[in-house]
């Protein structure tokens, strides 16, 4: 499992609440691109505000294995056609979409 962000303090504070659980999977943590790794995560969670998503749409989707999953939220209602388009593009299919409140919630496959 791996755990990305550009803020150091996201990554000190994940580290710090990941350890505190009794995983027995190592996080490795960093401020590395979602496909640094290449192709081989079975499922991509991203709770960030639509504008990175769009700049990280390509990244995301190269992350995944074959058959995975990429869950996107952190966006509005408003949000979802530019996005949805985005991640389409680089060969991902919506699945599934959620709404709470004003928040989205979609879930994308490469399958």
């Amino acid at each position: 499992m791996a755990g990305t962000d550009i803020d150091a303090l996201a990554i000190e504070s994940a580290s710090a609440d990941a350890a505190l659980d009794d995983a027995t999977v190592p996080i490795l943590f960093g401020d590395d691109l979602p496909d640094r790794w290449g192709p081989r995560f079975d499922l991509v969670v991203a709770n960030i505000l639509a504008e990175p998503l769009v700049e990280l749409a390509e990244r995301l989707a190269d992350a995944l294995s074959r058959g995975g999953q990429l869950l996107i939220s952190g966006f509005t209602r408003a949000q979802v056609p530019v996005l949805r388009q985005r991640f389409e593009m680089h060969g991902l299919a919506l699945r599934r979409e959620a709404q709470l409140g004003e928040w989205v919630l979609l879930l994308f496959s490469n399958a």
